[in-house]
């Protein structure tokens, strides 16, 4: 570039991006500068997280700046949340939404959970992500919470939840549990129902020998 200018990565690659872009475009484009595949992910993570970039589904995204949603359309989205969604709970899967995709009047994409979440997060509510040890996005819950509550992160979550649970310990029993609350993916077989690890490295919970969980102070 020219001196005198000033260029960062982030400008570089939108003036390199289409209107839509799927992740595998993008850790393509970082890969030809040279960026791992680690770093290209922590980019792309900070960049959803301040909204430059939005989800329109589990793999195509958009620049934020490229995306218009009327402001009355927001609004009704938002009333949904409010009056339906969050009317009796303060925590939800958007993974797990129903009927809304021809409720909403149209805009320029399909309706989707993520684009739901978009109008969620630029309004006050907040996205819980749990430390995941891969790179696979596609099996996230896109849990959301309310802009009252003071829950911040996936543990404390977690926390809240099992404080409530008066059921068997065994973790089977309380995975059944927490997916009933829309926290975890159904696991058809028992052998699959096993409580995150990251839980225990965090100090949420305990596992002992036989499978029993302990909630930690």
């Amino acid at each position: 570039y020219e001196f005198g200018n000033e260029w960062s990565l982030t400008q570089i690659i939108i003036d390199n991006l289409n209107e839509e872009f799927s992740r595998n475009v993008f850790l393509e484009m970082m890969r030809s500068y040279g960026y791992s595949e680690k770093y290209s992910y922590s980019f792309l993570a900070d960049r959803l997280h301040n909204n430059e970039f939005v989800e329109i589904d589990y793999d195509l995204l958009i620049l934020s700046s490229k995306l218009h949603i009327d402001p009355v359309i927001e609004y009704d989205v938002l009333e949904y949340l409010k009056h339906e969604v969050f009317a009796s709970q303060n925590h939800f899967a958007f993974v797990d939404l129903k009927g809304y995709k021809y409720r909403f009047p149209e805009i320029e994409f399909e309706w989707t959970p993520y684009l739901v979440k978009y109008i969620a997060k630029k309004n006050g509510y907040k996205e819980i992500n749990r430390k995941r040890k891969t790179m696979d996005y596609r099996s996230d819950r896109l849990i959301m919470v309310t802009r009252e509550s003071k829950i911040s992160s996936f543990g404390e979550l977690i926390r809240q939840l099992l404080k409530n649970y008066t059921g068997n310990k065994h973790q089977t029993s309380v995975h059944e549990y927490l997916q009933s609350k829309g926290i975890l993916n159904e696991k058809e077989y028992i052998m699959n129902k096993k409580l995150l690890s990251e839980l225990v490295e965090e100090n949420i919970i305990a596992i002992d020998a036989l499978g029993y969980v302990s909630l930690n102070d």
